[in-house]
């Protein structure tokens, strides 16, 4: 009975105990929404409100006769500031912006970001998606935003929990047909950079092979020779563990990651705390992206290669935190040995 009486008692003291919490959570919204109501009546008295509780300021409404305004389907490219009600931006895809409030990153990619409109894996903040679909392309608007439709009790970045956030963004373009998008870029940065490739000769399994060269036992970021130990030229099949040194990038050569440390350290992107030695892909396996084990199978060991890996064998339509949906990405391999059923791994 006693033990019962105790029982009953811890629970209640437990509803007690999250109801205060709760209490508390709503205070501080509610507190924010009071203040939100008076930055809006001071400086934005005609700015029209939402059911939501979205505020917005359109100050260009775009091209309303040819251009497209999103639907719940489409990719938009987009230029964005972030900031909270004081001005404090605390993210932006302009490099002179991150400059300017001193959090620039030379990790940072600072171009126009290419998202979904609704998307549940990676999605974009509420109220910018609400947003976006006010305007047309070309369209500009500075969209105020209730934590609720922003970040809600979570903190991000420098910015607390509970905090109304401004948003100013320009709709660059709606994506109607994300994989036409995809080998729009791809088609670009050919003509651009390999005008005289014959694109028969250089794509083989939808992958763009740029360059294949014999490798040279003396690249800086080798450690010894002893990597050489191998028989070079040797054909690379399915369950063969390759080592591999890579760079990725960007169409535009941004570098978003490398297992070479001199590269890294030229790029600024050097970290102390990751260790610079080959990879060993299970060529077929998991682990790595789908494109390396494609790639490989085209190659042989010690050898260099590089290649335009498109997105659906690589980070695929959700992208990652730091690789957008859809990104055709360049990789440079330099494979080194490999390690077959009963032989031991060259790296």
């Amino acid at each position: 009975m006693n033990n019962h009486r105790y029982f009953l008692t811890s629970i209640l003291v437990l509803l007690i105990s999250l109801s205060g919490c709760e209490k508390t959570v709503d205070e501080r919204e509610a507190d924010e929404l009071l203040r939100l109501e008076a930055y809006i009546s001071i400086h934005y008295p005609n700015a029209i409100k939402t059911a939501s509780g979205l505020y917005y300021i359109i100050n260009d409404e775009g091209d309303s006769v040819n251009g497209l305004k999103p639907g719940t389907d489409d990719y938009v490219i987009i230029n964005y500031t972030n900031m909270d009600l004081d001005g404090d931006v605390f993210e932006t895809n302009n490099d002179s912006i991150a400059k300017k409030f001193d959090i620039y990153s030379s990790a940072t990619r600072y171009i126009p970001a290419f998202r979904k409109l609704s998307n549940k894996i990676n999605p974009l903040v509420a109220g910018l998606s609400e947003g976006l679909g006010l305007i047309n392309e070309g369209g500009k608007a500075r969209l105020i935003l209730p934590s609720r439709l922003a970040y809600g009790g979570n903190k991000y970045k420098t910015l607390p929990p509970f905090s109304s956030v401004i948003i100013d963004v320009e709709l660059l373009r709606v994506v109607k047909d994300p994989n036409a998008y995809e080998q729009e870029l791809i088609d670009n940065y050919l003509d651009e950079f390999y005008p005289e490739a014959i694109l028969d000769s250089i794509r083989i399994d939808s992958m763009y092979f740029l360059a294949i060269t014999e490798k040279i036992p003396a690249d800086d970021h080798h450690t010894s020779n002893s990597l050489y130990t191998q028989p070079t030229d040797q054909e690379i099949k399915d369950n063969d563990i390759v080592s591999v040194f890579y760079q990725g990038r960007f169409l535009d050569n941004f570098l978003f990651d490398t297992n070479i440390q001199s590269v890294a350290e030229e790029d600024g992107t050097y970290d102390a705390n990751k260790s610079y030695v080959p990879i060993k892909v299970t060529v077929g396996g998991s682990g790595y992206i789908d494109g390396f084990s494609v790639a490989l199978r085209h190659l042989t060991t010690y050898t260099y290669a590089k290649v335009i890996i498109p997105s659906y064998l690589a980070y695929k339509e959700n992208g990652s935190s730091t690789i957008p949906p859809f990104s055709p990405l360049i990789f440079e391999l330099d494979v080194l040995g490999k390690k077959s059923t009963g032989t031991e791994a060259e790296d």
